[in-house]
């Protein structure tokens, strides 16, 4: 039998993640405020130990390596654990219509969503340090692009503990990387050009040698971890809703 249901297309993606989004904050309030506090607590830590890193007496080469190092692998860490908390909360109000608090959530579950979300922060890292070779930095740009955009419906997969993993999801995305690419541009990208502004005042008073944790600085990091949650549950909502679509065009094959 052929597919004869009409897909939902960029604009229907975008409206109803907003709306569940949206909905998700108002039940889960608890949920998301704690997420937005935690990766408020891990920027200001991230920006103390960069503050010491370059401060007025910066500790030795090895020892800086070892401070970037080890604060990037931290921060990565403790975003992704956050991330997971705001994005299976909102996989499963939108599939599901739960509103369960994370401590009744299964720990494989959580940790596998932890997991590959780090690996998309290990791509980007890698792009970002790939900075001094174009060439490999526009072909690591292209791959993780399509990646994120082809692996999307692994998040809500992982969140309902479907069984299968790269193989199945992949092909539900297989023909759909422009309708869900423009989806994630339509709904994200206003909120990354805030976050960008915001992020940007905060270092540009950084760099003209004010403290990291001045009340304006504060308030600014504040706003920057609320978008950067917002951010976090409108892509979750995405992926949600092109995860149901996916399912109810299978069932209609």
């Amino acid at each position: 039998m052929t597919d004869s249901r009409e897909r939902l297309d960029s604009f229907d993606l975008v409206g109803k993640a907003w709306k569940s989004a949206a909905s998700a904050w108002l039940k889960m309030p608890a949920v998301f405020f704690a997420a937005a506090v935690f990766l408020l607590g891990n920027s200001m830590v991230g920006r103390l130990a960069a503050s010491s890193a370059i401060g007025p007496h910066p500790p030795a080469w090895m020892s800086l390596y070892v401070l970037w190092g080890g604060n990037l692998i931290l921060q990565s860490v403790l975003s992704s654990l956050v991330y997971a908390l705001a994005a299976i909360a909102v996989h499963r109000f939108i599939l599901l219509g739960e509103t369960a608090t994370p401590r009744s959530w299964p720990v494989r579950r959580f940790l596998r969503f932890v997991g590959w979300l780090l690996v998309f922060q290990i791509l980007f890292w890698m792009y970002l340090f790939s900075l001094r070779w174009h060439l490999v930095q526009l072909i690591l740009g292209i791959s993780i692009l399509i990646l994120t955009v082809r692996l999307i419906l692994i998040f809500p997969a992982l969140a309902m503990d479907e069984p299968g993993g790269i193989e199945i999801n992949w092909n539900r995305t297989r023909n759909q990387f422009w309708r869900i690419g423009a989806a994630l541009v339509v709904a994200l990208g206003p909120i990354y050009i805030v976050e960008f502004v915001v992020a940007l005042g905060v270092f540009s008073q950084w760099l003209l040698g004010g403290s990291v944790f001045t009340p304006s600085a504060i308030l600014m990091s504040a706003i920057n971890a609320l978008l950067v949650t917002v951010n976090v549950t409108v892509a979750a909502a995405i992926a949600s809703w092109a995860y149901w679509d996916a399912r109810a065009a299978q069932t209609v094959r």
